[in-house]
Parts: structure tokens; sequence; C-alpha cells
């Protein structure tokens, strides 16, 4: 849960500094400075309208991003399905690299996110 009210009222009500304030709310101050940052590049100082909900200040500081999909696109199964029908060279090839090159033991095989979509 964002404290962005809280932020507000101790940097300019009580002049705390980022550090104080991240000490206070248990935040980094790294977060604390994005915060009031974003609320002066927003216009927005503690002196709040009552008619700025807590929706309405979180959508100001942090619009949503635009051109930007919400998802991944969700993978072409199909051609997941013909590469996968050749399962001896892919698999092995995968598992193969992934074994030697990071170091990963090979427990089991299992096709780990991809099994309950495929």
């Amino acid at each position: 849960m964002r404290q962005i009210r809280e932020i507000l009222r101790l940097y300019h009500e009580q002049h705390y500094s980022f550090r104080t304030i991240s000490r206070s709310l248990m935040i980094s101050h790294v977060a604390v400075k994005k915060v009031v940052d974003r609320a002066q590049a927003a216009g927005y100082t503690w002196s709040l309208d009552p008619q700025c909900t807590d929706n309405v200040l979180n959508q100001a500081l942090y619009p949503h991003p635009q051109g930007r999909p919400l998802k991944r696109p969700e993978p072409d199964w199909s051609a997941i399905h013909r590469e996968l029908a050749r399962k001896d060279d892919l698999i092995a090839v995968v598992f193969f690299y992934w074994h030697t090159t990071l170091g990963a033991p090979i427990k089991h095989r299992s096709d780990g996110w991809m099994a309950p979509n495929y």
C-alpha cells in the first residue's frame, strides 16, 4: 500500500528529511524521494484538496503507461506444438544446454510454467 499522503505530510508540514521519513514509515529513502519528486512534478504539495482521494492522487503520481501492453502476449501455442512434436531433438537440446551452461541439476524433465497452458 502506498503511503503518499503520509510522505507528503511529513515532508511539507513537518519538514522531515527523506531518511527520517523512510525510517518512520519503514520504506527506503529512495522511494520517499521518488514520491516527493513525482508529487512536485504533478503540482501537488501537502495542502491537498479535500476532494483529492487516494485513487486520484495515485493516478496523478503513477499514471498508467501509454503504448505498452498490459499483459505479455500469449505465445503461439500451435507453433509450440509443432516444435514440441520433435520432442527428442528439442527437449534434449534444451535440457543439455541448461545443464551444461547454467550448471542446473536435472532432477526430472518438466515443462514448468508451460505445462498448464499447453
